[in-house]
């Protein structure tokens, strides 16, 4: 029986050899067909052999011609090659000789491997298959790279039929030039790699889930931050394993929007990584439709924000404090000048004594009230980051030992205060009153939090922050030495709900009665006007609040102060003092201080007319007390003039704007002291002795 080779089926992509012989025995049994055929319809039925047993010839009506046969064979697409047994070439197609860059004759009598098409590596695969063949089972397809004769390599896809030609077993191979396809395939590669890598390496976060809500993907960026590698997080479901219980229900809604074919806009999730910790990251997520137009899957593409919200809470907290600022300064001072004059006039009717004691008391009364007015403005001032500590190189722990004994003296006596102070505390530069307000503060809100009743501790030391400490903690430097003053106490703690707004001015978690709400904005500003930190650790027992303060390399002595006593020294002779102010009710106080001090007083309620005073009475005057904030010519300008007329008379400079320095422009030598308002009667009268004093000696040497 004659052994059915096969059926050779010219396609689009090439030649392929099917079983034909339920098909093809019915006509003629015992024979081997092929059928060649081009773009899918039939050419020609060409009986490649008969039996090679002794079989009567077949009749040849079914035969094309020859002619037909060998230009079918000819242009073909493929390369084909006939082989011998022995892998002897023997014929071969025009596109078997335009991919080996040989001629016919060239090709026939020789083999694949002898022509050096072929390397050795390939060798072996290309005998075997060769072999395979021959024994009557098709081989392949299997990828080869040829090396043509003139040096170009192309890569094909070849594949060995066994045939039977005149009762002579042969071998068709037949190669397919694929280089352009593989080429494709490798710039595809290249292109998918290239973006694989962008999604791998970019800092954003990248996962794909399916409708199930569960990962089929996720990039190496959010696999590094969760503490995860990719085999643990395939399956898992996106929601119920990555986002914090609390937000689980809001990632649902979002995920079911998604199904639904919406994209919804950038939102923000806080996540839950292996290990416990939460970061937070901004998502936008699109969903991918299947063929029918359903969602399959959404891809979500995130940024951890972490860092960025808290950037952002600490720039909101800083414009808060500057818009406290800004209305604190602007109001500053309008209210000093209130507070002024009835401080000023209250201490000067104390002063006076003839009321009797009575109205003493109320006149006393409203100087308290002035002084804490003033001393609201301060707070409000240093809070906002106003007022610059007045810096000196300060023994911290001596100011912790006073503080703790003050304390103990105020607060109930069932609160315990206690202090420890490490030796060889390092020195602070900084405003030791400001330090001791912060620790004042600091102790009376926790004795208020224990309800009266509990223990306050307060503690120095020395800390250098390492990078783990002093992560979290705003404005704290690594390995830089400070003095950290530590003040806990025993009562309830400090809520979670409200640890963001503690430092929030006005805020106050007790009865409005009585609390201004600026106790810990207080603290805060002092803390950060001397360049510290602060921290305020989550215990479960108890509230701690930790001050860092930067400390100096080396004990540095503050300037000798004068040392000289004037408040009972007074000009002996009466003094023309020239008072510039455009509050007319503090002109005339200060015009009074003067007065019952002997002196006598030229009154100015604008720049302009201080200035007529001086042209016209330069000579007699003996010094100018100067408001530096009035309209249309301030006390820069008036200053400036000054100088020009009369360089030698001294200047009390008082304003009620808090902090002041003077303006670079009017730094000059006249310049003798610097008055705040408010001011009682006895301050200005020890200023103004002193300036006259000053000058007296001056005049007496010279």
């Amino acid at each position: 029986m004659a052994t059915l080779m096969g059926l050779a089926s010219v396609a689009r992509w090439g030649w392929q050899f099917c079983d034909a012989q339920s098909m093809m025995n019915a006509v003629v049994p015992e024979m081997i067909w092929v059928s060649i055929a081009l773009a899918g319809l039939a050419l020609f039925l060409l009986t490649v052999s008969c039996n090679c047993d002794d079989q009567p010839p077949v009749d040849r009506w079914h035969l094309p011609s020859e002619c037909w046969m060998r230009a079918v064979f000819e242009h073909a697409l493929d390369a084909y090659h006939l082989h011998g047994p022995d892998g002897t070439i023997l014929g071969g197609n025009q596109a078997a000789r335009q991919l080996t860059g040989y001629e016919r004759g060239e090709l026939i009598g020789r083999s694949l491997l002898d022509m050096g098409l072929l390397s050795d590596e390939q060798a072996p695969r290309v005998t075997a298959m060769l072999a395979e063949a021959a024994q009557g089972r098709i081989a392949g397809p299997e990828e080869f790279t040829i090396v043509s004769r003139d040096g170009t390599e192309r890569i094909v896809e070849t594949s060995a039929y066994p045939a039977c030609v005149d009762n002579e077993k042969m071998v068709l191979s037949i190669s397919r030039d694929i280089t352009v396809r593989k080429q494709a395939e490798e710039e595809a590669r290249r292109h998918r790699d290239f973006v694989d890598s962008i999604i791998q390496h970019s800092p954003a976060f990248f996962v794909t889930v399916d409708r199930d809500g569960r990962v089929m993907a996720m990039n190496d960026t959010m696999l590094k931050a969760l503490g995860y590698t990719l085999d643990e997080v395939i399956g898992k479901d996106m929601v119920k394993t990555f986002v914090v219980a609390e937000e689980q229900p809001r990632s649902d809604q979002i995920s079911d929007m998604l199904l639904e074919g919406h994209q919804p806009a950038f939102h923000d999730v806080r996540m839950l990584t292996r290990d416990g910790r939460e970061l937070l990251a901004n998502w936008n997520a699109t969903p991918m439709l299947d063929d029918s137009g359903q969602v399959a899957y959404y891809h979500s593409v995130g940024i951890d924000v972490t860092f960025t919200r808290k950037l952002e809470r600490q720039m909101r907290e800083v414009q808060k404090m500057q818009a406290v600022g800004v209305l604190a300064a602007g109001i500053a001072h309008d209210f000093n000048n209130l507070l002024g004059n009835m401080m000023g006039r209250a201490s000067l009717m104390l002063s006076v004594g003839e009321a009797n004691p009575a109205i003493r008391k109320h006149l006393q009364q409203i100087v308290e009230s002035c002084e804490r007015g003033a001393s609201l403005v301060q707070r409000l001032l240093t809070f906002s980051h106003r007022a610059e500590p007045r810096a000196e190189a300060t023994d911290i722990g001596h100011v912790v030992a006073e503080t703790g004994t003050l304390l103990t003296d105020t607060l109930p006596s069932q609160v315990e205060v206690r202090v420890a102070v490490d030796d060889e505390l390092w020195p602070v530069h900084a405003d030791p009153y400001q330090i001791e307000q912060a620790l004042l503060n600091l102790g009376i809100n926790a004795a208020e939090a224990m309800s009266g009743e509990g223990t306050v501790t307060i503690r120095a030391e020395n800390c250098t922050p390492s990078e783990a400490r002093a992560d979290g903690v705003s404005r704290l430097r690594i390995d830089e030495p400070y003095v950290l003053l530590t003040v806990s106490d025993t009562g309830p703690g400090v809520a979670s709900e409200t640890r963001s707004q503690i430092f929030d001015p006005f805020f106050t978690s007790k009865s409005r009665a009585g609390h201004s709400g600026l106790g810990l904005a207080v603290v805060h500003g002092i803390v950060h006007s001397h360049g510290g930190a602060i921290e305020v650790p989550e215990l479960v027992t108890g509230a701690e609040f930790r001050l860092y303060f930067p400390a100096i390399a080396s004990d540095v002595s503050s300037d000798e102060a004068d040392t000289a006593d004037i408040r009972g020294s007074f000009f002996r002779r009466s003094a023309l003092v020239l008072v510039v102010d455009d509050e007319p009710g503090l002109v005339h106080l200060v015009s009074d201080m003067l007065e019952h001090q002997g002196h006598r007083a030229l009154t100015a309620h604008s720049g302009t007319e201080g200035l007529a005073h001086l042209e016209a009475r330069c000579a007699e005057i003996d010094l100018v007390i100067l408001d530096m904030v009035m309209p249309v010519m301030d006390g820069e300008e008036f200053l400036e003039h000054m100088e020009r007329m009369c360089p030698d008379v001294p200047v009390l400079l008082v304003t009620g704007q808090v902090p002041y320095s003077p303006p670079c422009k009017s730094r000059a030598s006249n310049i003798r002291g610097f008055l705040p308002k408010p001011f009682s009667a006895a301050q200005v009268w020890d200023m103004v002795a002193g300036i006259l004093e000053s000058r007296r000696a001056l005049k007496s040497q010279s």
